[in-house]
């Protein structure tokens, strides 16, 4: 990890220069373009682009972890590529999966309870009338009431740790770092008035993001532009914030070196 720090003070990259990020450096308009297309792409081949573009992600991070002047990389190596984007969806999936349990749980349970509701009106019909099985399809509701909150609590959670472990990972290339919680919690720790500060701008481009389409979709743009508009935006917006989590990172190792 050491040789991804090459300095021993904490880099000054203005935000405006990671906001440029993704039309910046030779060829940028090439390589945003191949990301453009990879993502669009998804839509066909729902999971193999999504291994590039999250491999491609952990290559952007890895710009701002080393303290290289914040530009689009090149697409190469895209082997060596897909198998980070494997690791770091996997990192991911892992952060999330107890919410994920809980939330999938809660309606599975909610959809086996539903039957019961036309067996109860069937039932009434013969004059046979059980509570049981309504009150199980009571039950099956509240059930995926409580689930889908606490699922989303959990995945809410789970997200306010997984850009340091996934700067960590970046940095140091090794699956295992998800296992290293002494040193990425502690980066985390350092600066977490850093990580509070590029979520809350997080937050907002997705808060802008969402009152553009909202107000678009019934003022501006036809209903078609909105399919092509999202890839797009959303492949732009993921790497601008990839490069904030990745200067994050860098900023609060430096403060636990």
């Amino acid at each position: 990890m050491g040789n991804l720090v090459r300095s021993s003070e904490l880099n000054s990259v203005s935000l405006k220069a990671l906001f440029r990020l993704p039309f910046s450096g030779n060829g940028w308009p090439a390589k945003l373009l191949i990301g453009i297309v990879i993502g669009f792409s998804a839509f066909i081949f729902p999971i193999v682009p999504w291994l590039f573009t999250a491999g491609y992600g952990i290559r952007v991070m890895r710009v701002t972890i080393e303290g290289r002047p914040p530009e689009l990389p090149d697409w190469d190596e895209w082997g060596q590529m897909a198998w980070d984007g494997l690791r770091a969806l996997a990192i991911s999936l892992i952060f999330f999966l107890p919410g994920l349990i809980v939330l999938f749980g809660g309606m599975g349970l909610y959809f086996l309870s539903a039957f019961a509701l036309p067996i109860t009106t069937v039932a009434a019909e013969r004059g046979d009338f059980s509570p049981i099985f309504l009150l199980f399809y009571f039950l099956g509701f509240g059930i995926l009431f409580i689930s889908m909150g606490l699922g989303n609590f959990l995945i809410f959670l789970a997200s306010i740790p997984l850009p340091a472990v996934l700067g960590h990972f970046a940095a140091t290339n090794k699956f295992s770092s998800i296992i290293q919680v002494g040193i990425w919690f502690r980066v985390l720790w350092r600066n977490l008035l850093g990580y509070f500060i590029t979520w809350v701008i997080a937050l907002g481009i997705f808060g802008i993001l969402y009152l553009l389409f909202f107000f678009g979709y019934f003022l501006i743009f036809p209903l078609f532009f909105m399919p092509i508009l999202a890839p797009v935006l959303g492949f732009i917006i993921g790497l601008i914030l990839q490069a904030l989590f990745g200067q994050t990172y860098r900023e609060g190792i430096l403060m636990v070196d």
